[in-house]
Parts: structure tokens; sequence; C-alpha cells
């Protein structure tokens, strides 16, 4: 992690590290914020399936963490919204069909 990886690993420096991380992610709120703006910063997936599965797999590890903080995902509709923007157009669509688990048109 960026915010702690330039210290020196002492004792002291440890103490300051936690501080430090849990200045910033002890508030679930504020945590929240930073990881729905960590997705919405995310670069869009291109068309082909290694770009597709690794945005899909870092949208994966943030919604968990937000699910670890208490962050309600149903009715999220902004935040889908956001995720859905990150994939080629009709995976996207695919993606919201299966969120609202409908029968989605098939992949073309």
């Amino acid at each position: 992690m960026l915010m702690v990886e330039h210290y020196a690993h002492t004792a002291e420096n440890y103490k300051q590290a936690i501080k430090d991380l849990k200045g910033k992610f002890d508030d679930p709120s504020k945590a929240a914020k930073i990881l729905i703006n960590k997705i919405r910063s995310m670069p869009k997936a291109s068309d082909n399936l290694k770009s597709i599965d690794d945005v899909f797999s870092q949208v994966d590890a943030y919604l968990k963490s937000l699910e670890a903080l208490g962050k309600d995902m149903d009715g999220v509709d902004t935040l889908l919204g956001i995720i859905l923007e990150k994939f080629p157009h009709s995976i996207g669509k695919h993606l919201y069909y299966e969120g609202l688990k409908i029968n989605a048109p098939p992949l073309h």
C-alpha cells in the first residue's frame, strides 16, 4: 500500500503506519467512498478477454471489500451504472441482466 510502504521497518514506524491506516480506513463510510472512487477511476476494459477478466476481477475485489465494510449492495443502482461503464457495451448489458436475475440476450 503506497500510504505506508515508504516507512522503514522499525517498531516506531510500525506504530505510525498503523495510525495512518486507521486514520484513513477506520471509518467504514470513508473507506467505502474510497473504494467506490477506485471503481470510478478504473479504466474501461477493451474488447479482449484478458482485459475484461482483469477489470472484472478488480471490480469483484472492490465489491467484496465493500461488503466486508457492511455496505449493502442491494439496490445500489448508481454503483451498478459505474461498474457497467467499465465494460464493453455487450458485456455490460449481459452483466446488467445477470444482476437483475432475468434471462439475458445471448452475447454476440
